[in-house]
């Protein structure tokens, strides 16, 4: 009974979130942008690299099989 009653009191009264954005949460959010996305390209600049490694290898490999 004790948990009905104060779920009730949660979903009843209404919430409210005094916050703010100050000055400084607008660049923060601008530096986490920035480092997520040069994370990306670091992350998907390496798989490219050894994509390309890779068919290099193979070009080199049956290359040397013709021969």
């Amino acid at each position: 009974m004790k948990h009905i009653f104060t779920l009730g009191i949660f979903l009843t009264l209404p919430n409210y979130a005094y916050a703010y954005f100050d000055p400084g949460m607008g660049s923060f959010i601008l530096a986490m942008l920035a480092a997520f996305f040069a994370t990306l390209i670091t992350f998907f600049n390496s798989i490219f690299e050894k994509i390309k490694n890779m068919i290099k290898k193979m070009i080199n490999f049956f290359k040397k099989k013709k021969k």
